[in-house]
């Protein structure tokens, strides 16, 4: 059977599987909210997930795709909400609010910038190039704590739940491009694939504390003692 015969269920599980991955931010604010704070993990994977998502919704919009729309707006809401979580606890809240401001100012830029064009090729052709660029910033948003990483020896900050759901959903994504031979889909995904892989190997490398935790067991045994009668 050739990889072609696959094509609605690569479609279907790559779907299932971008869902899992927006939820997959909860196990990331749970450790917020675990430890009481947010200051030791970048909230730029958030605030780009919230800005792909947003531009993704209006490129499906675009082409009237109401399962693109579906998924990018339940995107869009759960990325706003980790925003949210990650605000409260935070420390630097300003600069936080800032990059939030600059993310909304360039999605209201985009839209009007899209809505003023009259050819819907040239809509459709630069929406999709912004789309690309953000996603592909999407992905490598984890990388800016690249340098805290290699400093401490440890993938600690980095958000691991996001980092495998990326991984595994942008390898089927590469697929389901090669298998409707639409070399956009195809290779803006594995792009994103090599990224998400680099920053699963750092894991590897510098593996983070709950890591090493597991992997130091330490087993009881309880003492027993025996009476011996004489």
């Amino acid at each position: 059977m050739v990889l072609e015969d696959f094509k609605e269920v690569l479609g279907t599980s790559a779907s299932v599987c971008q869902i899992i991955q927006f939820f997959s931010g909860i196990l990331v604010c749970r450790k917020f909210m675990k430890k009481g704070s947010s200051d030791d993990v970048s909230g730029i994977p958030f605030i780009c997930g919230f800005l792909s998502c947003g531009l993704w919704s209006g490129y499906a919009k675009l082409l009237n795709d109401f399962i693109l729309i579906y998924i990018n707006v339940l995107g869009s809401f759960l990325m706003f909400s980790y925003v949210c979580v990650f605000y409260i606890y935070s420390s630097k809240r300003s600069k936080l609010i800032k990059q939030i401001l600059i993310v909304i100012a360039f999605l209201v830029f985009i839209q009007t910038h899209i809505k003023s064009l009259e050819d819907f090729e040239l809509k459709r052709k630069h929406l999709g190039i912004v789309c690309s660029f953000v996603t592909i910033s999407f992905f490598a948003s984890p990388l800016t704590d690249l340098a805290r990483v290699i400093r401490v020896k440890s993938a600690e900050s980095l958000p691991f739940p996001l980092i495998l759901m990326s991984t595994i959903v942008s390898f089927q994504w590469t697929l389901y491009g090669y298998v409707i031979k639409d070399g956009f889909v195809m290779y803006l995904n594995l792009a994103g694939f090599c990224l998400s892989l680099f920053q699963l190997l750092l894991f590897c490398v510098y593996p983070a504390r709950w890591m090493n935790d597991k992997s130091n067991i330490t087993i009881v045994i309880p003492e027993h003692r025996i009476k011996i009668a004489s």
